[in-house]
């Protein structure tokens, strides 16, 4: 007798051996252009879906995922994904504020915001600093607009993990009456 699959949370799909198959359901905050999308539960629990082309919702569609939990430079993420039923539109999680203390596994791949931030380095490889102290930013398709020597108001974005965490930028803020979007 095969019993049905039932949906976990992306907490415990984490916690998931590498290759065992899992269903989680969760709101998708971001698809980062060459790379993985990403999905938050209510929880703010967050995973990767590799490659980005594999899920067919938009940013903000609520979706339930089969897939396979992987591991690529120790970034937890689901393969082989399969949608069960289709995406239903929603809207995008408010972004956690934190630190760049929370540049960490705790918040990985978790949809967050920077505050006051000031930058520095340039092409792909930032450093922003802020109250608490240094955080990488990695800026893959260069197109942030994200520029050395500025403070911004808010940096929102996707924490990432390749070798080190860092922020995948999504959005900046100069000003409270100046929004720049980032083509993700």
């Amino acid at each position: 007798v095969k019993t049905a699959a039932t949906v976990i949370s992306i907490d415990e799909a984490r916690n998931a051996i590498t290759g065992q198959d899992v269903i989680v359901s969760g709101i998708v905050t971001a698809k980062l252009e060459t790379a993985t999308a990403h999905i938050q539960d209510e929880t703010g629990a967050a995973i990767a879906i590799y490659p980005v082309d594999s899920l067919l919702a938009n940013v903000g569609d609520l979706v339930t995922l089969q897939g396979k939990v992987a591991e690529y430079s120790r970034l937890k993420q689901l393969t082989n994904i399969s949608h069960v039923g289709a995406p239903v539109p929603t809207t995008v999680p408010e972004p956690q504020v934190i630190t760049s203390a929370g540049i960490a596994e705790e918040n990985e791949l978790r949809f967050v915001t920077h505050q006051n931030v000031v930058i520095a380095g340039s092409g792909q490889n930032f450093t922003g600093t802020d109250t608490a102290g240094s955080f990488a930013i990695y800026d893959k398709t260069r197109d942030s607009g994200l520029v050395a020597g500025k403070t911004y108001g808010e940096v929102t974005g996707i924490v990432g993990q390749f070798t080190n965490h860092q922020l995948l930028p999504i959005r900046i803020i100069e000003d409270t009456t100046k929004v720049q979007n980032i083509q993700a």
